[in-house]
């Protein structure tokens, strides 16, 4: 008998494959739309900025291929880790997910910071997916805010 442990699978994204990731301070109003192909940025007290703005096709396969590695699609819609240091100010994120015939809804507002495996999956998935965002050439061009997120 064989048993293959921590095996990477690779799953072929599927053609309709689309998210919505907010994330910020509660309520988090960063958002990318890779639905609508935008992204709003949270300037705090100023009007948020709206921008068009795309993923590259290599760059949603390995946000695709994320998601399958941690099987995101079976995380509870509010996902509350079950032990965990206090964070303050917290941040929260939430994803809207459509990949084949599968929906999800996942929202997360970190109040703690947990070392559980799921927990770590899921930081990994969003620290993947922002530094797509600021690594993209549009984001530093965006307008900063001039007011402080509190």
């Amino acid at each position: 008998m064989m048993v293959l442990v921590g095996c990477h699978h690779n799953s072929k994204q599927p053609s309709n494959f689309a998210f919505v990731f907010k994330y910020g301070f509660f309520p988090p109003r960063n958002v990318l739309n890779t639905y609508s192909g935008q992204f709003t940025r949270d300037m705090a007290f100023d009007r948020d900025t709206i921008v068009s703005f795309h993923l590259e096709e290599n760059q949603m396969d390995s946000i695709y291929q994320k998601m399958v590695d941690i099987d995101v699609f079976n995380y509870p819609d509010e996902y509350i880790p079950d032990k965990g240091n206090g964070v303050s100010p917290s941040h929260s994120y939430y994803f809207k997910i459509t990949a084949g015939d599968k929906e999800k809804q996942l929202w997360w507002r970190e109040g703690l910071y947990s070392n559980n495996p799921k927990s770590k999956q899921l930081y990994e998935l969003i620290h993947l997916i922002e530094r797509m965002i600021t690594g993209n050439k549009q984001y530093p061009e965006l307008p900063q805010s001039q007011h402080m997120h509190w």
